[in-house]
């Protein structure tokens, strides 16, 4: 078996990777699966970080995909209202909060927009969808929204905002901005806190349906599989719990900032219900939580 490794959605995936005919392809994200099924409809291809495979045509259902792809999603779209959530209950005086997201890597963004507004509206917040296209978008973003007291930010799962991560979390901390990111990556670099999947653990599942797909299955036997494990994460940079449960059924977290006490409970989120009526960890930072 060889394994050729090819990063980005460029040239090198779309003149190589295909033309080598593998055996089978393990993908990234949304644009590199973009980019190989536009070369491919024969070769089997695994992606394992995908939002919305069904929104961007990748798969026609979940339990039976359909042509040559299946994978795994990274978040489902009831995640925009916990991180809403997350972030009134770490920066309660919030008033003003801005969705940051690239139209070009996240094709995929109505699909967390309307719970986003959804739930926006019933936690009295102004929900002010931001796209950004290029890194002075992104900077001009973020200080527009520090411009105007009461503003937070939430990010997208996007490729894009993860490959800036540094700097988004640079300007966080020069504007004194609270920010729910989607993952950890973002907490190791500063980050305030972060609620999302275990994406290692995307990867180790799809090296089980690289597995099976090696010894004769197709990509429609597979179905589409949502995450199992999530995880909440501080200041600190350490994971505190990972839950092989739906995020909507019940987690709990423990986070532990260097600068600012908090108390720590656990309780039951149940389906449909609003996180911060049952949430199931609660999170009581100071005044500065925000500060640096």
């Amino acid at each position: 078996m060889r394994d050729d490794v090819r990063r980005g959605a460029d040239a090198t995936i779309r003149e190589g990777t295909c033309r080598a005919a593998a055996d089978l392809i393990l993908s990234h994200n949304t644009p590199t699966t973009a980019t190989l099924l536009q070369q491919t409809r024969t070769i089997p291809i695994v992606f394992a970080v995908v939002s919305d495979p069904i929104g961007t045509g990748f798969a026609q259902s979940f339990s039976r995909p359909g042509g040559n792809v299946t994978g795994f999603t990274n978040i489902e779209p009831t995640m925009a209202s916990k991180w809403l959530e997350l972030l009134k209950e770490i920066a309660p005086r919030v008033a003003r909060v801005a969705f940051l997201f690239n139209p070009a890597t996240a094709p995929y963004a109505e699909y967390y927009l309307s719970p986003f507004k959804v739930a926006a509206a019933s936690l009295a917040l102004e929900a002010i969808p931001t796209p950004v296209r290029n890194t002075s978008e992104l900077e001009s973003a973020m200080a527009a929204q520090a411009r105007t007291p009461n503003g937070g930010l939430v990010l997208m799962t996007d490729s894009f905002l993860v490959t800036h991560r540094a700097k988004i979390t640079s300007l966080a901390a020069r504007y004194r901005l609270p920010v729910v990111y989607p993952f950890r990556d973002f907490i190791e670099l500063g980050g305030l806190l972060s609620y999302g999947n275990d994406l290692y653990d995307n990867f180790r599942r799809g090296a089980t349906y690289a597995d099976r797909i090696l010894k004769g299955a197709t990509p429609n036997e597979l179905p589409v599989q949502a995450p199992v494990k999530f995880e909440l994460s501080s200041t600190s940079g350490r994971r505190r719990r990972s839950d092989s449960r739906s995020p909507s059924r019940s987690w709990c977290g423990r986070i532990r900032s260097p600068r600012h006490k908090l108390r720590h409970r656990c309780g039951r989120h149940q389906n449909g219900s609003s996180l911060s009526r049952a949430l199931a960890c609660n999170l009581y930072f100071s005044a500065m939580a925000t500060s640096r």
